[in-house]
């Protein structure tokens, strides 16, 4: 699973905890679409700075 920031750790630490350490396909889902999020978004910020 990846978590896409410091501010997720919680989060995962709570599902974590709840269901004795597994983690459902819906779950990790969410975590990738966020982590994707924010890797796109700094891909974008690079991309942008290389074409100036």
């Amino acid at each position: 699973m990846i978590v896409p920031s410091k501010a997720e750790y919680s989060v995962l630490l709570d599902i974590l905890n709840k269901q004795g350490a597994e983690t459902t396909k819906e779950q990790r889902r969410m975590f990738a679409t966020r982590a994707f999020g924010v890797s796109s978004h700094y891909d974008t910020a690079i991309h942008s700075w290389f074409e100036k």
